[in-house]
């Protein structure tokens, strides 16, 4: 069952994890989830007829701060982990308040690139597509 909204949906909190360890954070994250249903009319019908097809889902976050790098590369690692080695990342998503919607499942990073300002903090800007299932809880039960 898919949590309901009590008012606005306020802001987002946006995670990505490898392994078991947070290694990205956005504040500032876009979900999309589609459906592409099936045609199932005939040539003698005048109407299109339709039932229910795949779902599919991808995100994209701006903002996103590399949090735990090891080697002191973050844009590297992230590169490394989840481009070049095609490593499957599990993406939270969720927003507030506490008991409202909030998303969870695996994904693949799609694109990565990093934004920088003089002496300041990097971010990166990343997207992401389902790599299975995307699935619902009430996001007081998130890690994020």
């Amino acid at each position: 069952q898919m949590p309901t909204s009590t008012g606005p949906i306020n802001g987002s909190a946006f995670a990505i994890y490898l392994n078991s360890t947070m290694v990205g954070f956005s504040t500032a994250a876009t979900l999309e989830i589609t459906h592409e249903p099936y045609d199932t009319s005939g040539s003698s019908m005048s109407w299109v007829q339709r039932v229910g097809g795949m779902r599919d889902w991808s995100c994209s976050c701006t903002g996103l701060v590399a949090m735990n790098g090891t080697t002191g590369r973050k844009y590297y690692e992230i590169f490394e982990n989840y481009i070049e080695n095609r490593a499957r990342v599990q993406i939270f998503f969720k927003t507030t308040p506490t008991q409202d919607m909030a998303f969870y499942g695996y994904a693949l990073c799609t694109s990565i690139s990093i934004e920088t300002g003089f002496e300041d903090t990097a971010m990166f800007t990343c997207s992401f597509v389902g790599a299975d299932y995307l699935d619902s809880i009430e996001s007081q039960y998130l890690p994020v």
